[in-house]
């Protein structure tokens, strides 16, 4: 997997191998902390013939108000 051709990542590996690596894992503990304030969670023993609910992280890159908006027009 590679990073997209606008600097996203599709997966954590990918981010963190990247040259961008240091934003994203910043990002990423950014993120885990504000889950983590909210009480999202509480960890738990899991019950035996359970099955543990998987995740998937979404890497996007935030853009200039002026990029979003081009963009729009121009799906129009």
């Amino acid at each position: 997997m590679t990073i997209t051709e606008d600097g996203e990542a599709s997966c954590y590996q990918e981010a963190v191998d990247d040259t961008d690596s240091e934003k994203w894992k910043k990002a990423m503990e950014k993120e885990m902390d504000s889950l983590a304030k909210k009480n999202t969670w509480d960890l738990a023993e899991l019950p035996e013939g359970r099955s543990v609910v998987g995740c998937k992280w979404v890497f996007k890159l935030k853009r200039k108000v002026d990029e979003v908006s081009k963009g729009i027009s121009r799906g129009r």
